[in-house]
Order: C-alpha cells, then sequence, then structure tokens
C-alpha cells in the first residue's frame, strides 16, 4: 500500500491555477494594481494567458463604456 501511495505527484501547478490564485484574487481584487496577471506572476506561474484575458476585458469594458457615453450624449440632446 506504501508503495503505490509513493508513485502518486501532485500537480502543484494544477493547484495554484484552479485552487489557489482564484481565491487570491477574489480576497485581493478591491485592492488597486493587484490583478489576476500580478498575482499568478507572484505564484510563480506563467502570467501571459492572464495578461492576455485581462486586456481583452479590458477593451470589451472600453467599448461598452463608449457605447454608453453615446447613448447618454444623445439622450442629453433629446432633452434640450
Amino acid at each position: 500500500s506504501s508503495s503505490s501511495s509513493s508513485s502518486l505527484i501532485v500537480d502543484i501547478n494544477y493547484y495554484l491555477h484552479q485552487q489557489v490564485l482564484p481565491v487570491i484574487s477574489r480576497l485581493l481584487e478591491p485592492f488597486d494594481g493587484t490583478d489576476q496577471a500580478y498575482l499568478a506572476q507572484c505564484l510563480g506561474l506563467d502570467s501571459s494567458k492572464y495578461k492576455a484575458r485581462q486586456q481583452k476585458n479590458y477593451l470589451k469594458d472600453n467599448e461598452n463604456n463608449i457605447e454608453n457615453n453615446d447613448d447618454d450624449d444623445f439622450n442629453d440632446e433629446l432633452l434640450l
């Protein structure tokens, strides 16, 4: 029994990516400068996929803000 358990290897990267990073990200989200890519880098993980995801979300948010601002400007003109 002990020989079969000694052959098991813990996948540390899996646990850091799937279990540790999401929890730490949620806990530190209110603090400026603690985005998921930065936290992944601090944990010794490859932060490139988080940077790409973060940039994609940033672009999407900016696109939504621009659309909302355009609608507000139009509504303001209707009130005049």
